[in-house]
């Protein structure tokens, strides 16, 4: 992504966001990696930053609105896992923290169901995951 323009990142965005919203429509039960929440943090802290609010809202206000279709997310904060390069995100890693906080503001800001995912255990967090998973399937 470093070596993508502001148009570039923004289209990236746009289109993340249309295939994201078709390929969960119909849809009553999965689990996705990057919710509408990853989408407008992303928006907010790269793609539209210092853009007018009006060109911000364009994909907050849908983010925000299929945002609260999830019954839970998950939040794993940036630092609990070692970065590592994949060749494909960003490497500035002060950018992944300002998105990062960016995440955590707007679960907050809008209210979103959320269980933090605060160790560096993988099979911990895996627990976590299945034992709220299992609480919501047995609720149904």
């Amino acid at each position: 992504m470093d070596p993508m323009t502001p148009e570039e990142t923004r289209y990236f965005q746009l289109t993340y966001f249309i295939r994201k919203l078709y390929g969960e429509r119909g849809r009553s039960s999965f689990v996705t990696e990057r919710s509408f929440v990853d989408i407008a943090a992303y928006w907010m802290e790269r793609d539209t930053l210092g853009c007018s609010q009006f060109e911000q809202r364009i994909l907050m206000d849908p983010c925000e609105m299929e945002a609260k279709s999830y019954e839970i997310h998950f939040y794993l904060p940036f630092d609990v896992v070692p970065f590592q390069s994949d060749g494909w995100r960003s490497e500035d890693l002060d950018f992944h923290r300002r998105v990062d906080r960016r995440i955590h503001s707007l679960l907050e800001a809008w209210k979103i169901n959320y269980v933090t995912l605060a160790t560096p255990s993988h099979t911990e967090r895996i627990e976590t995951v299945l034992r709220h998973l299992r609480r919501i399937s047995a609720s149904q």
